[in-house]
């Protein structure tokens, strides 16, 4: 048995972690705002520790040292929606992470992984590229959590101990996903009968199953090298329009698409994330049946969401 520690373990890929977790008969820390939302994974073998970022000092250190094989840390304020421009709370939330992985050297973790987004690739394109057009405010999210992994880096670097990884997500659907995001959007508009408006989407784009996020994130913690950043998806990319084409044929073929009523375009060129740099180093690669993931999510949405 091995002991982990998750913070944000009540959230949409943090529970669903803990659960394989505790599943497969590990220990698990579990750092939590809503110690109620635990309730249905109570066991022996879950410990929940119930406070907010400024609660981390006493948290981590109530955790016995050198117990720890993993910690993850999703836990962060502010995902989607307006809140990804609050940059007081973004910049807060990269404090905390640093302070999260400062606690997890003192208590002699083995590694620390960072849950992170593709949303920083777009930011460092705005840094370095010549790209003039602009910047969204989902650029204040990316830097926060750009500048999270950066400062542990650096820190890991030259404080040896903790090894460090940064886990950066595609866009993730599945069960559990109570969030305003665009799977979830389009799939609840679909079960409606509604036509989803959308953006062009020529460019390649990336969706993946909760399942596979939570094996991606299983491998980086047993094999990934030290300092390394690895992105969670798929090899083999496709474009936005052929994705949500597939989940408009899987959820209700008879509601047409509107590709192109929506301004934009993916902002994120996907094909500079290095997704075989993944495969290559931990053997991970997506490979949940696209078809049974979107049925199952369209099914628990069913069942489940009823603000769309």
């Amino acid at each position: 048995m091995a002991s982990y520690v998750v913070t944000g373990a009540n959230g949409f890929i943090g529970k669903r972690l803990t659960k394989t977790l505790l599943d497969s008969g590990n220990k698990v820390f579990a750092i939590v705002t809503d110690k109620k939302a635990m309730d249905d994974l109570a066991c022996s073998n879950l410990i929940v520790l119930d406070g907010f970022f400024a609660d981390y000092d006493r948290l981590f250190h109530s955790i016995p040292a050198g117990e720890i094989n993993t910690v993850f840390h999703f836990a962060w304020q502010g995902l989607c929606g307006k809140d990804v421009k609050d940059y007081r709370a973004q910049l807060d939330d990269a404090k905390y992470a640093c302070d999260a992985f400062v606690y997890s050297q003192e208590i002699k973790a083995k590694r620390f992984v960072l849950i992170s987004s593709i949303n920083t690739a777009e930011t460092i394109t705005y840094l370095t590229g010549d790209n003039h057009s602009t910047p969204r405010y989902t650029n204040v999210y990316g830097i926060a959590k750009l500048s999270a992994e950066m400062i542990c880096k650096t820190i890991a670097a030259n404080v040896p101990g903790t090894l460090f990884n940064c886990a950066q997500l595609s866009m993730v659907y599945g069960e559990g996903n109570y969030s305003k995001m665009v799977p979830n959007v389009v799939m609840s508009s679909l079960i409606k009968g509604i036509s989803p408006s959308l953006i062009k989407g020529d460019r390649l784009y990336d969706l993946v199953y909760v399942g596979d996020v939570v094996t991606g994130l299983l491998a980086i913690s047993a094999k990934g090298k030290n300092l390394e950043t690895y992105p969670i998806g798929h090899v083999n990319l496709v474009t936005f329009k052929e994705l949500f084409t597939q989940v408009g044929k899987i959820v209700n073929p008879d509601v047409p698409m509107n590709f192109g009523a929506y301004p934009g375009d993916v902002e994120i060129d996907f094909s500079a994330l290095n997704f075989e740099k993944t495969l290559e180093d931990t053997g991970f690669e997506a490979s949940a049946n696209f078809k049974d993931s979107v049925l199952s999510t369209t099914d628990w949405i069913k069942k489940h969401i009823s603000f769309f």
